[in-house]
């Protein structure tokens, strides 16, 4: 049996590894859009020291010189949050909200990125700032962690990587269950509007009244203020059928007069006008106090009269639809659908009480695969924590290990 054990070294990271920092290129066409991956912290976000695999943009050769660029590194994020850990084994760019750790020694790769992951909320509480909390490289290249021998840092690996693989195991389990179980819900509200279309169909901004369908405002960074009184919702709010109440943007009177802002309201449909994925809508719940919404978000009063606003989420959320505004789009993924071709898009509209119905039912249906789902969650979040107290365990000596 190996243990870290109380007589192992402690080490700066400066001492073992060349700690980088990134940058972001210029907005030019010409540097975006290339065979470069360009990580950002929410491309490290759930990894804890697996190797990065997925990312949202890329970069020329040209955009690259403008950046930093990184290969057989650990990426650590510094900001926005703190503390996401990645492995890159190929050549990478990446942001300023990122740090690149490299070690002097290549195999020690695996050791240093789950040396951090153990080290998560001692990052965090070395992170500085006002707008933003940021961990600075002196802190980072300051930093110590653990440093037994070579042959014991490769058993830590090697076991780790084994026990580890176990668990991510579980949770892929869980992550396809939870996928089926979506697609279940889904096929249920498609069965269940189907027959809906033979009543006659209408323009989605014909289910509001005169002035009630609306854009979000275009309110940039330096608009905002954390300490307004203003609620600003974002595309990260809006789920399938769910309100997520993700972010915490706010502005003040001043900006909202200035910009001439228009408040939503309590039992508004919000819809995202870009991906991921596109249309997705929620019921703005209550209890929000004064809420507005970016550019990006459609808001929809419905028309009681006419239509449930729960039945036009569902409708909105269902697989026909999305399957109209799949074909509007071309070009860029992030491409932005303008709301009068979003309000030309047709919607069933049967009597009401046939949409009470409908309501009634898929509420009873999906609200039990939902509960199903929640269950899902909380063991794939036991099975994150039990990881990351494992690695922490390990890492720090107060779990032996077998050689």
């Amino acid at each position: 049996m190996m243990s870290t054990g109380s007589t192992t070294p402690f080490v700066p990271l400066k001492f073992i590894a060349e700690i980088v920092s990134g940058g972001t290129p210029k907005a030019d066409s010409d540097n975006w859009n290339g065979d470069i991956p360009f990580i950002t912290p929410p491309d490290l976000n759930g990894l804890d020291g697996d190797v990065v695999s997925r990312w949202e943009r890329t970069l020329t050769d040209n955009g690259a010189s403008g950046s930093s660029i990184t290969n057989d590194a650990v990426l650590l994020s510094c900001r926005a949050p703190i503390g996401h850990v990645g492995v890159v084994t190929s050549e990478v760019a990446f942001n300023q909200g990122c740090k690149s750790i490299v070690p002097q020694n290549a195999d020690d790769l695996a050791y240093v990125a789950y040396c951090l992951v153990a080290s998560r909320r001692a990052l965090q509480a070395l992170g500085r700032g006002t707008t933003f909390m940021e961990l600075s490289t002196t802190e980072l290249s300051n930093f110590l962690i653990p440093w037994p021998a070579s042959e014991d840092r490769c058993i830590i690996v090697r076991y780790l990587d084994r026990e580890t693989a176990e668990i991510d195991a579980m949770l892929a389990k869980l992550d396809e269950l939870a996928r089926n179980l979506e697609q279940r819900s889904s096929i249920v509200v498609a069965n269940e509007l189907k027959s809906h279309y033979l009543h006659g169909t209408i323009p989605l901004a014909f289910s509001s009244g005169a002035d009630n369908f609306f854009d979000g405002d275009w309110v940039e960074s330096k608009d905002q203020d954390p300490d307004g009184d203003i609620r600003l919702l974002q595309l990260a709010d809006i789920g399938d059928g769910t309100f997520l109440d993700k972010s915490n943007r706010r502005i003040n009177q001043e900006a909202f007069e200035r910009l001439r802002c228009r408040e939503v309201q309590a039992g508004d449909i919000l819809i995202a006008r870009m991906p991921h994925p596109l249309g997705r809508a929620c019921i703005l719940p209550t209890g929000l106090g004064r809420t507005i919404t970016v550019v990006d978000v459609a808001v929809l009063r419905p028309d009681p009269n006419r239509i449930i606003p729960k039945y036009l989420v569902y409708v909105l959320n269902s697989i026909s639809f999305r399957a109209q505004l799949d074909s509007l789009q071309s070009g860029s993924t992030r491409q932005r659908i303008s709301r009068s071709r979003l309000g030309q898009q047709r919607i069933p509209m049967p009597p009401v009480a046939l949409q009470r119905a409908a309501v009634s039912h898929l509420d009873e249906v999906t609200g039990k695969i939902d509960a199903m789902l929640a269950t899902i969650h909380q063991l794939k979040a036991l099975l994150v924590e039990r990881r990351a107290a494992l690695i922490t365990d390990v890492v720090t000596g107060r779990k032996k290990v077998p050689a």
